[in-house]
């Protein structure tokens, strides 16, 4: 774009590459005269000669005068990348001559920048105006993220003639007041976005902005030692420890600490996985009360007390980090005697300080090793890439440098920068990481929007509106994908699709075999489902690939529609005794992968009935027809209020009696369902989708459990989608129910036999 004379106004670009040989900015190229005011650029900004700018990449101003003055103001550059060989400015790259002033004028103005310069030139390069830093005290109440780099170093007096009173951070970032006060931006834009961790979008647009991200601080490992008990008391979305967490029981007064400590180590588990290129999750569960988490190296810990079922970590995936959860418990106190004495008498009074003595147990350590939680595998966009030892491959093509990490289209340089594995470019704009660092805010893996409802995934748990479930939500192509948190997967090893009605569902168990839970995919001729490592897919594009990376290096890409490879890369070795031996064992594993499929089409067929009659109205019609069964009756209506009540408890806050839900969702007499396989029965349960958003249990009660538990199996399997519905006589629902007491009691009397024994 090129400004001669009419104002630029109202424009934002976004996730963008603006790129020429020279003269290049972010919203104008060139600009003559005219008014630049109310908008901000994220992109990357490329010059491939000179003259780059976050807003303005060459600023014709050597005719301004009174009658022709440019203003450039309330203009926003955020997280843009801006590289050039010389004349790299955060707002303007070149100006032809020093900016015009006059008395009580005032043309240049209210700007902000957050931006990651590149020159080949360090004088020529700024976040004002690259060519003439000088120029930058004319630049009236600029603002610039306290973080911004130049030349991958962090701003500072020394390298940029912007002043230190003029930086701010990410905290202030998010408060509104900077920018309708301290910018000076007033009405020009909206602020709601700040709640969801974004800038603030422009006013009156018609367009649809999302916003852009707001940086995060880079954290000193020795100032996080120093501040951590404060970092991890306003830690941000923290998810409250399981009501299924493990309570020690009044009973064990008679058992020794070493018995207690015993009991609480057996129930609490965790799980470690990457969120990204340089994080990692923990998720900690049955934590009971008194449990602190031990974070730091030697004699320089920090103990925190648990009060979130995850925390988020930066980690340099080269270092093994120890943690520790310890027990404390407060115990004895000194009893001091004292004198008092007035005028008249001489009082003793007796008062008790009381002193808390903390003992503590350390239960157990958890161990980070970075060879056992790294990513090796990324399937996003058009690109696969691979890591093998420190090398990277892209589409097979080796890429330079070294590498200890990848994730979902970054990687994790040796030396801590993460790397954009489409653009094959360092991301400057993600500050680099040694060690372990906690962060300020409990991060998902995952995160979508559903129906108006937002689902966060972490381990093996998910979060629906804040709410945790113990199972493992995708959406996909708006569908609702369920998988048991109890499944023994490989967190996040999984392909989810939703093709022309048929769902696939498979994941890589721990053993490292996968497993097809509904539709089979189409394997390649002779696939070896053994010794798989990782297998990645990209869940947010139609691509219907797989990448399969097995023990010994070798990896295939597949189209699991047709079972063709689409790339393939062998590194065949000759194992040592102990590792053929294993690998021996593993192939005795069938290679089938979907035993399960006559389970869930039974399941889908459940799902059509339920659509027709839901289960509460399966109650109403059963049970007249049991009125001749006294004690039937009576099972079928304890389960039925139990049921009611269930069910009343869990909508009565989120269902008003205008017949909508609490987050805005209409709810209607049409019930949506999904299938999930229960790994500890084999078998599928149907849950209610509606349900499972508006019940705050942890797990969720599906409704193949309120069939089972109202005796409504045989309604069920006698109904007919068609609409009709075969009779349930009374006579023969005596004796199915006869029948059943019968085996019960059989199998009663043969389990006592057998314990008599």
């Amino acid at each position: 774009m090129r400004g001669d004379g009419s104002n630029v106004d109202n424009v934002f670009v976004k996730d963008t590459t603006v790129e020429g040989n020279s003269k290049v900015g972010g919203i104008c190229g060139e600009m003559i005269s005219g008014y630049m005011y109310n908008t901000y650029n994220n992109a990357t900004v490329r010059a491939i000669t000179t003259d780059a700018g976050g807003i303005i990449g060459y600023f014709a101003n050597a005719n301004v005068t009174t009658g022709n003055v440019i203003s450039i103001n309330n203009n926003s550059v955020e997280g843009a990348k801006i590289e050039a060989l010389e004349n790299v400015g955060g707002i303007i790259g070149y100006i032809e001559t020093d900016l015009y002033t006059q008395t009580g004028g005032n043309y240049y103005y209210n700007n902000y920048v957050h931006a990651y310069l590149t020159s080949e030139d360090p004088i020529t390069v700024s976040l004002g105006i690259g060519s003439s830093k000088v120029e930058n005290e004319k630049l009236t109440n600029l603002h610039v993220y306290k973080y911004s780099k130049i030349n991958d170093q962090y701003i500072s007096e020394d390298i940029d003639n912007v002043q230190e009173s003029q930086y701010v951070t990410a905290d202030q970032l998010k408060q509104e007041n900077t920018y309708k006060n301290t910018f000076g931006w007033g009405t020009s834009y909206l602020y709601t976005t700040l709640q969801d961790n974004k800038y603030p979008i422009l006013n009156n647009m018609e367009t649809e902005q999302e916003g852009i991200d707001l940086p995060e601080d880079p954290i000193d490992v020795e100032t996080m030692q120093v501040n951590i008990e404060q970092i991890a008391e306003k830690m941000e979305n923290k998810i409250p420890l399981s009501t299924n967490s493990f309570q020690t029981e009044n009973e064990t007064t008679e058992q020794t600490n070493s018995e207690q400590n015993n009991n609480i180590l057996k129930a609490i588990t965790y799980e470690i996985y990457p969120i990204s290129a340089n994080e990692i999750n923990i998720d900690l569960n049955n934590i009971p009360e008194g449990i602190y988490l031990r974070i730091g190296q030697v004699e320089n810990t920090v103990d925190i007390e648990i009060d979130s079922r995850t925390y988020t970590f930066k980690y340099d995936y080269k270092t093994t980090q120890t943690l520790q959860l310890i027990q404390k418990a407060k115990s004895n106190a000194s009893i001091n005697t004292t004198s008092t004495q007035t005028e008249s008498t001489t009082e003793q009074t007796t008062s008790t300080d009381v002193t808390d003595t903390n003992t503590e147990t350390i239960l157990t350590e958890i161990k980070i090793d970075p060879e056992e939680i790294r990513n090796y595998a990324s399937l996003e966009g058009e690109t696969n890439a691979i890591l093998k030892g420190t090398e990277m491959y892209i589409n097979g093509e080796k890429v330079e440098g070294s590498f200890v990490n990848i994730y979902k289209g970054k990687a994790l340089t040796e030396k801590g920068e993460v790397y954009d594995i489409e653009s094959q470019e360092k991301d400057q704009a993600e500050n680099k990481v040694e060690g372990l660092i906690l962060e300020s805010k409990v991060k998902p893996r995952e995160e979508y929007e559903y129906s108006g409802n937002t689902i966060k995934v972490y381990g093996k748990y998910s979060t629906i509106n804040g709410q945790a479930k113990n199972q493992i939500y995708t959406v996909k192509n708006g569908k609702l994908s369920i998988i048991s948190g109890k499944t023994e997967l490989k967190i996040g090893n999984q392909v989810i699709d939703m093709i022309n009605e048929r769902e696939y569902e498979t994941i890589l168990l721990e053993n490292g075999t996968m497993q097809d839970l509904k539709q089979s995919l189409k394997y390649p001729e002779n696939f070896e489902n053994s010794n798989i490592k990782e297998i990645a897919q990209n869940t947010d594009t139609e691509r219907t690939e797989v990448l399969v990376y097995y023990n010994d290096g070798t990896v295939i890409v597949f189209n699991y529609l047709t079972g063709d490879i689409i790339y393939k890369q062998e590194e065949k070795q000759n194992p040592g005794l102990i590792d053929y031996i294993k690998q021996s064992l593993a192939n005795i594993i069938p290679s089938s992968t979907n035993n399960t499929s006559k389970e869930y089409e039974e399941s889908k067929e459940l799902v059509e009935k339920l659509q027709e009659v839901p289960v509460e109205e399966a109650i109403q019609e059963v049970k007249p027809n049991n009125g001749t069964n006294t004690q039937n009756t009576e099972t079928n209506n304890s389960t039925e209020e139990t049921t009611q009540e269930t069910n009343s408890s869990s909508n009565t806050e989120s269902i008003q009696n205008n017949g909508t839900s609490n987050n805005g969702n209409s709810l209607t007499s049409s019930k949506n369902y999904v299938t999930s396989y229960n790994p500890e029965t084999g078998t599928y349960e149907v849950y209610s989708i509606e349900e499972i958003i508006n019940n705050n249990e942890e797990e969720p009660t599906s409704e193949t459990e309120k069939i089972q538990a109202n005796g409504l199996q045989q309604f069920y399997e006698s109904y007919n989608t068609s609409g009709k519905k075969t009779k349930i006589e009374p006579g023969l629902s005596l004796i199915i129910t006869t029948i059943t007491a019968i085996g019960i009691l059989s199998i009663a009397i043969i389990r006592r036999a057998k314990y008599a024994k």
